[in-house]
């Protein structure tokens, strides 16, 4: 058997990636696939190298690769479409659709490949032989080609995507070439398909099917095209904005918009293949004609209302795949978002806009007018913090963005379900309606579809269509006469018989999709013997058909089932299926994974795709019906939803001690997106079990109402002993927690996380510290409360020298962070703010006389700020010591008579020296008594001087008063000389009135009259 080379092995360092091991159920190496190229020059060689495979593997020659085109191919599906004529909705029908619209993409492609280098067009050609070929095999195999062609339909709307970047042509080098490789790569894809299908294809009896495994098989090469494709748009973004710089990266963005990773391409795939064949397609009949006049007329909005199972979902995928894969000249670019039940946190509005805007950016590469307003939104957004201006310039970037897009372009069709369902109700849905559509007002080329079910948000403006039973019955009867086809019994009736079992099953269904669907299951496997019982026990009632689908036998004899419906219920957002295959292998009792694991992709059509289906990759149930019928057997046929909560906490918490092993330091840092992603990458359920797990805790009755954590013994014994103990854990949270739709505020998870980890491990312990640092910050990011953010920190501090010590780096760094963020706070009286900084600037004081010493400019620093501190809350005798300290140091560092020195007499000037009894004055004593000649006549000095005499005769220590005034007296005397200037006479008088004054209130008249006298006698003469 020929099969695939691993095409990606020599590919330049930054591809890094390669194919699958060779197995029986993959394609295997084949030399004849052309190792990766750096030139443009890739594309012929790539093309030798599938004609080859061609013309050995299948009937055609070269004058068939050549003489191909696309015309030629479309007239091929055309031919199979008149000739086999495929039932509308059967396997054989999508098959033809799909390879239609990926031959359309692939040759257009190829002719854009053609405009950067020869061989994109004849690469494209030898894609459709391949192509070709698959359909040749015939309908009698379409279980088998199905997957194929799905996949490649997929693909197709990469490429289309890629089709719309401009002049593509004109770009640099670099850019053409990953356009060039992303042709060569998806060629060689289709040729091994060929190489390793042939065979098997060729092998399969009538009704026999090969269910691909596109993880095993192809999964890589899959995900390889798509990682090329975003190397593509990323190269582009950089080539558009130039020299142009914003605040907020484009990975940045992509985070802050919840972009989906872009690895789920295979996933993604997954869910559509299981999707195509476990449902039978809906034909839409009644619908058509609305939706042609819709887009042929004027009217901008089509809202579309049903009630619960009439089928609105499942139209809204219908009417994407129908617009996307019509023929080139009417393709519609669709926006889609669905309100999800199972996802209530991201059903809002908010949720919707950065979801459209997403989506517009993927297919706008390199368009700055529409990047430029959303980057903006978020620039402004890091100011004021709030989501409501956040999403009102969202909306308003959307619709610059589709006015910048719509010149010329392709239309859009922007399309909404499940409107009712959005977080907040009515209102909620009114507000979304009105930005919705004031966004999309007469901009040519968009129009908006929404599904929903009630109507009284509906206002004027839009053309508004009512499902009713009458519209659908043509739909549910096709479903009828296909499905029921396979059952035993509806096989002996006759034709009136049959059509009399039809309408009777229509008028109990009375317009509801999903009881056909779950009817139609339950008498397709039913026996002759319990048909006729089980058709009587079925009700119009959509709860008696799921009744009888969910039931308790079933449920007993199938644990799995019901443990996987609980934690649906109770997950946080939809799983996918490697998380889901990975929880359950988490072994609680043991401590350890199972390493059987469940393949998802083949155990839900196989035990439970009547509940449930997997889109996108992620486990959902089917319709929202469904999942309030389940919450309504919680208790019942099912665990309680806090026992769910329970265990998946527990499952959580296991698989993250097993892996997150590894520990790290406390950091103020956010943990690296290099090192959070090699987590995500390495442990799928890694990402969901750190951000769900204190849900779960609180959802599990572990919480008060209060807030208090409250366990029981046994409850308390079996989470300590699983929980995760290293700091790598409490920083994952801080990376990943604002991530969860399910609580709007994270900080509320990030508290519940930090009083957990308190109960288990005690207040003293290093992961505690790690989350008192993470509440601090996300406080400060939030903007929620700045007391909150210091309180946080200064525990943080405490705690972390209690730990480590109290000139250990993580009590320096919290300590510089707290003073940073209290620089700019000043106030003249003591708050709890003050306390704090107070206690933080002496910690860094001591901190830095253990790191430079005592005399450094650092401590020198650090004491300015603790002095300042207490002179802004006029506690100026906290100050004075605080002063002396910094002018022994200054002393010491730079000399007694330096600058520095005398600055800091010179700042003793202003203080309002009010001194408690008892208090030590002997630092302003000293500074004064080492003043020279030139500094004591300087005002502050003076006032200084004099300010410490009367604090000494209000504590009644006359003889150091007396002692300061005697000085000044003989310093200024000696000065003051007939050729002094002003200032210096100024100083003698100021200091003259003082000292007498002093002196006569100790009763020294004498001495008082003489300086009086005295001072006369030498200044009489002298002209003021």
């Amino acid at each position: 058997m020929l099969a695939l080379r691993k095409i990606f092995e020599a590919r330049r360092k930054r591809r890094n990636s390669t194919s699958p091991p060779v197995t029986s159920e993959g394609p295997k190496e084949d030399s004849n696939f052309p190792a990766a190229t750096d030139d443009l020059g890739r594309a012929e060689q790539v093309f030798k190298s599938i004609k080859d495979i061609i013309t050995r593997t299948t009937h055609y020659n070269e004058q068939t690769v050549e003489y191909t085109d696309l015309l030629s191919y479309l007239n091929f599906i055309a031919a199979k479409h008149i000739t086999q004529m495929p039932s509308r909705g059967g396997h054989w029908y999508l098959i033809l659709t799909k390879a239609r619209f990926f031959g359309q993409q692939v040759y257009l492609f190829g002719q854009q490949v053609e405009s950067c280098t020869a061989g994109g067009e004849n690469l494209a050609r030898a894609v459709l032989v391949c192509c070709q070929f698959l359909l040749e095999t015939g309908y009698a195999h379409a279980a088998a080609l199905l997957p194929i062609f799905i996949t490649l339909s997929e693909l197709a709307t990469l490429l289309y995507a890629v089709r719309q970047v401009r002049d593509l042509e004109k770009m640099p080098i670099a850019i053409k070439e990953n356009a060039v490789d992303i042709l060569c790569d998806l060629a060689n894809l289709t040729g091994s398909i060929v190489a390793h299908y042939s065979q098997k294809i060729a092998s399969l009896g009538a009704g026999q099917s090969v269910v691909i495994d596109l993880h095993q098989s192809i999964g890589n090469q899959i995900t390889n095209i798509w990682r090329v494709k975003q190397e593509l748009y990323d190269q582009i973004w950089s080539h558009s904005l130039g020299k142009r710089y914003f605040s907020l990266s484009l990975s940045d963005l992509q985070k802050k918009l919840d972009s989906a990773p872009l690895d789920s391409m295979y996933r993604a795939l997954s869910g559509e293949v299981t999707n195509s064949f476990e449902h039978s397609e809906v034909h839409c009949y009644w619908f058509s004609e609305i939706l042609y006049s819709f887009l042929e007329s004027n009217v901008q909005v089509l809202s579309i209302t049903g009630p619960a199972g009439s089928g609105k979902s499942v139209m809204a995928k219908w009417l994407r795949d129908k617009l996307l894969t019509a023929s080139d000249e009417k393709i519609y670019i669709t926006l889609n978002f669905e309100f999800a039940a199972d996802t209530p946190g991201a059903a809002t509005a908010l949720s919707c806009v950065k979801s459209l805007l997403t989506q517009l950016l993927e297919c706008n590469v390199g368009n700055i007018a529409l990047l430029e307003p959303v980057i903006i939104a978020y620039e402004d957004y890091a100011g004021h913090r709030s989501s409501e201006k956040l999403e009102a310039s969202l909306w308003n970037a959307l619709r610059t963005g589709l006015v910048a897009t719509q010149q010329g372009s392709t239309p859009i069709l922007i399309i909404t379900d499940g409107d009712d369902g959005i977080v907040g109700g009515d209102r909620a849905a009114i507000a979304f309606h009105n930005a919705l559509r004031t966004s999309t007002s007469n901009v040519p080329g968009v129009r908006i579809i929404t599904f929903s079910r009630p109507e009284s948000y509906l206002s004027n403006g839009c053309r508004h269509i009512r499902i009713t039973d009458r519209d659908i019955q043509r739909d549910i009867r096709a479903y009828f006469d296909q499905i029921l086809l396979k059952s035993e019994y509806f096989d002996k009736l006759s034709p009136k018989m049959r059509h009399d079992l039809v309408g009777e099953l229509l008028e109990n269904a009375n317009g509801s999709f999903l009881w056909a669907f779950y009817a139609g299951r339950l008498l397709q496997s039913a026996s002759l013997e319990s048909y006729q019982k089980l058709k009587d026990s079925i009700t119009s009632d959509i709860s008696s058909v799921l009744q009888a689908t969910v039931s308790e036998n079933r449920l007993r004899s199938d644990d799995m089932l019901g443990t996987i419906l609980s934690y649906m219920l109770v997950a946080t957002r939809p799983l996918t299926v490697e998380e889901f295959s990975q929880l359950l292998a988490v072994n609680v009792p043991k401590r350890s994974m199972d390493k059987d694991a469940i393949d998802f992709a083949k155990w839900v059509p196989g035990r439970c795709g009547d509940l449930i289906i997997i889109w996108r990759g992620s486990l959902h149930f089917r319709s929202s019906i469904v999942r309030s019928y389940l919450l309504q057997q919680a208790g019942k046929t099912l665990c309680t939803l806090q026992d769910a909560h329970f265990k998946l906490m527990m499952r959580t918490l296991v698989y993250t001690r097993l892996h997150v092993r590894t520990d790290r330091d406390p950091t103020l840092v956010n943990l690296g997106d290099s090192i959070a992603n090699e987590f995500a990458a390495s442990y799928e359920l890694l990402p969901y079990a750190v951000q769900s797990w204190v849900v779960h805790f609180r959802e599990a009755g572990l919480v008060d109402s209060t807030g208090a954590v409250v366990m029981r013994t046994h409850e308390f014994m079996d989470i300590a002993s699983i929980f995760p103990d290293t700091v790598t854990f409490a920083q994952l949270e801080r990376a990943w927690l604002h991530r969860n739709h399910s609580v709007p505020d994270p900080i509320v998870l990030h508290h519940l996380a930090y009083k957990v980890r308190e109960a288990i491990f005690g207040r003293v312990h290093i992961t505690v510290l790690q989350s008192l640092i993470t509440l601090g910050s996300a406080h400060r990011h939030t903007n929620t409360s700045n007391i909150d953010s210091l309180s946080y920190l200064i525990q943080a501090i405490r705690l972390a020298i209690a730990l480590v010590s109290r000139t250990s780096v993580i009590v320096a760094d919290c300590a510089r962070l707290f003073l940073s963020w209290t620089e700019n706070t000043r106030t003249t009286e003591r708050t709890e703010i003050v306390t704090y900084r107070e206690e933080v600037l002496g910690i860094m004081i001591t901190i830095y006389r253990a790191k430079y010493g005592f005399h450094s400019d650092e401590v020198i620093h650090w004491l300015k700020e603790l002095a300042q501190l207490y002179m802004d809350i006029r506690e100026e005798e906290r100050a004075t010591p605080i002063r002396r300290e910094v002018y022994e140091a200054i002393k010491t560092r730079h000399g007694e008579k330096s600058e520095e020195a005398r600055e800091i007499c010179r700042a003793f000037g202003a203080i309002d020296v009010v001194f408690t009894v008892g208090h030590d004055l002997c630092s302003l004593d000293v500074l004064i008594y080492n003043m020279d000649e030139n500094e004591v006549v300087e005002k502050m000095n003076i006032t200084m001087a004099l300010q410490l005499a009367q604090s000494y005769m209000t504590r009644g220590k006359f003889s150091l008063a007396d002692r300061v005034y005697l000085a000044l007296w003989r310093q200024i005397s000696v000065l003051c000389t007939d050729d002094s200037d002003i200032d210096v006479q100024t100083a003698k008088v100021q200091v003259m009135l003082a000292y007498v004054t002093f002196l006569r209130r100790m009763n020294r008249v004498r001495e008082a009259l003489d300086i009086s006298v005295g001072f006369w006698v030498s200044n009489e003469d002298f002209d003021m």
